[in-house]
């Protein structure tokens, strides 16, 4: 992590909504009087083996479902809605349940048998056929990725190797005139030229784009000038146990590192960092680095028998000769342990620019934790930090307005403007700052900031349905979000997108004809600061040159499942996606700029994941790191590509 020009992780790590955490977990949707709810309650709710879905995702699909249980596409039991109102969480099941639900449990969801269900040859694979059981409905008839026109509508072949109808957007017809079969514009049907193109007048594109009267921001690509990987070549896998053994069912020592500074004993962010050759593990409280083995790499962590005595009066000296400041030190220095002090006095005399307030290497802990934790590989942030990884993107964590610098291992705190309180955010791709959604009551605010910032700057006040925050354009000057209620057509349904500078409303994107949500699985920026993608219904996804008004692409990873897992690479331009159908792991690179496949990887079932954890691609944008859960309890580590 030495260059300058390295992939940062941002972990996006959201402030939790208001309840009262000694609320029962099963009565968690309180809105009625004005008070939100506690996101980790709700998720603790779903059983093992299910992922959760929260926020306005799981609001929209619990309202369509049948006495709790949610169903895809194709009518299969996919996940069981629990609370009301606004309070709700979709528990995704790993696998859909064909023939319905059994049972649900804390260990897990039971699926009703599906015996005398399938009938083979009915151009369905369903319940239990395979290519060599069922040939005539599972074999393969195309290869995957090959497209084709059957009139108006597009074909593609999926990566059963079966064809699939994809409907084109209104105004657009299936054709095969400039190369492979896709949709274009029907110029029959669609007037005005292209978009973009225009004599100055109204610009709506296919009529899914509505123009606001906000103006583009200008600003300056933050992609770095890296290669595009093309390949998903298996480079490195790991499969660690997490227990010794199916009978004692005890931790292993990277299961008990884990639980050091994991939430429920699992570190569930990932990455390979190709420069030193290790993997990095980050946790709600710290962070553990594995070799390339999986072996624990210890920390070079001073303890307490290596320093020199200390004393209150000389740690706040050695602050003032760093020119930080001496008042209020003395005060702090008498109800802080020795070992702090000592870590606070150590650092002051190797580099004066590390505040003695926020020690990376020194949490305020006893020694025989400090000897544990280097042992394990485990460096623990502050005392009193904690953040949750989930939105990988560069070097920071951000909880909130609080974000912790990984390189230079210092903590920045920006303060909300009284009486908001943070219930959502964003970090912004140049990881100098955030974007943020705060409420007080019913008013709600955005807000922005930079790293230096004391507060956040408040934008786009509203009263009502609080926005949902979609997507941050690298610099933070724009934002997408997600209305349903605000009573403004242009507004509800889709992705709006504003100038936070001006406060003002720049466009907004429809769905196409026949879908029902856009954005809801991916809505990002990319670095160059003008491209959006995001998906439509969970099957496919457009590319969008805000900037310009047209959509550049369409990127088809077939409809299966929805995407999982999302990842771009720091040059700005391809994009990694991973999806779970059933137990096979799926992964698609494409090219934002080109608009095509790159690559692809499939386990193929082999290793049995239940759950994926994690995708970033290394620093230097030539590899994957992949993370998950399989059904034999271990920890899987792939690197792809390199």
């Amino acid at each position: 992590m030495g260059r300058a020009g390295i992939s940062l992780v941002v972990l996006g790590a959201w402030a939790l909504l208001g309840c009262d955490e000694e609320q029962a977990a099963g009565q968690s949707a309180a809105d009625a009087g004005g008070r939100a709810c506690v996101e980790s309650s709700l998720a603790a709710q779903c059983p093992e083996g299910t992922s959760a879905i929260l926020g306005a995702q799981a609001v929209t699909a619990c309202e369509g479902s049948v006495s709790g249980l949610v169903e895809d596409a194709v009518g299969q039991a996919a996940g069981q809605c629990y609370g009301a109102g606004s309070c709700r969480v979709v528990c995704r099941f790993a696998v859909p349940c064909r023939c319905g639900v059994a049972a649900i449990t804390p260990d897990g969801v039971e699926c009703a048998s599906c015996d005398g269900a399938a009938s083979c040859g009915n151009d369905v694979c369903e319940g239990g056929e395979t290519p060599e059981n069922c040939p005539v409905d599972c074999g393969a008839v195309c290869e995957p990725g090959e497209t084709r026109c059957d009139g108006p509508t597009l074909e593609s072949c999926d990566l059963r190797g079966r064809w699939e109808r994809l409907a084109c957007p209104e105004g657009e017809i299936c054709s095969v005139d400039e190369g492979p079969a896709a949709c274009v514009r029907d110029l029959d049907i669609i007037g005005g030229g292209d978009g973009g193109v225009t004599d100055g007048g109204p610009r709506p594109i296919d009529g899914r784009l509505v123009e606001g009267e906000g103006t583009w921001p200008p600003a300056e690509s933050a992609a770095q000038d890296l290669p595009v990987l093309d390949n998903l070549d298996e480079r490195v896998s790991l499969r660690l146990p997490l227990l010794t053994d199916g009978v004692n069912r005890e931790d292993t020592p990277i299961a008990r590192a884990m639980r050091r500074i994991g939430t429920g004993g699992r570190v569930r962010f990932w990455r390979y960092q190709a420069l030193a050759g290790r993997f990095e593990g980050i946790g709600r409280t710290g962070r553990i680095h594995l070799d390339q083995a999986g072996s624990p790499i210890p920390w070079q962590v001073p303890v307490l028998g290596d320093y020199p005595p200390v004393t209150g009066e000389e740690a706040c000296a050695g602050l003032d000769a760093c020119g930080a400041g001496f008042d209020g030190c003395l005060a702090a220095a008498a109800e802080t342990s020795p070992t702090y002090l000592a870590c606070a006095t150590f650092q002051l005399t190797e580099d004066c620019a590390r505040l003695p307030d926020l020690p990376m290497l020194c949490p305020n802990v006893d020694d025989a934790e400090l000897r544990r934790d280097a042992e394990a590989g485990v460096l623990r942030y502050p005392e009193g930090v904690e953040v949750d990884p989930s939105l990988p993107i560069r070097e920071r964590l951000f909880d909130g307005l609080t974000v912790v610098d990984l390189a230079a291992e210092v903590v920045h705190r920006t303060t909300a403007p009284a009486p908001y309180s943070v219930v959502q955010a964003r970090p912004r791709g140049d990881g100098e700052g955030g974007v943020a959604v705060a409420t007080a009551g019913q008013d709600h605010v955005v807000l922005r900031w930079g790293l230096g910032d004391e507060r956040a700057m408040a934008a786009l006040p509203r009263a009502g349905e609080a926005p949902d925050l979609r997507a941050v354009r690298p610099d933070g000057q724009v934002v997408v979000l997600a209305l349903n209620r605000s009573g403004d057509p242009a507004l509800d349904g889709g992705l709006s997108v504003w100038n936070l500078a001006e406060g003002q409303w720049i466009s907004s994107i429809r769905p196409p004809v026949g879908a029902q949500t856009i954005g809801t699985h991916v809505a990002w920026f990319s670095l160059d600061n003008r491209h959006l993608v995001f998906d439509v219904d969970g099957r496919l996804l457009e590319v969008w040159d805000l900037q310009a008004e047209q959509r550049t692409a369409i990127l088809d990873y077939g409809d299966e499942a929805p995407p999982a897992l999302v990842a771009l690479a720091p040059n700005g331009r391809t994009l990694a996606i991973a999806r779970q159908v059933e137990v096979t792991v799926q992964i698609d690179l494409f090219d934002l700029q080109a608009g095509g496949r790159l690559a692809g990887f499939s386990d193929r079932g082999r290793l049995l994941v239940q759950d994926l954890w994690s995708m970033a691609f290394t620093e230097d944008g030539n590899g994957l790191t992949i993370a998950g859960f399989t059904r034999d309890q271990e920890l899987w580590l792939a690197v792809l590509g390199l």
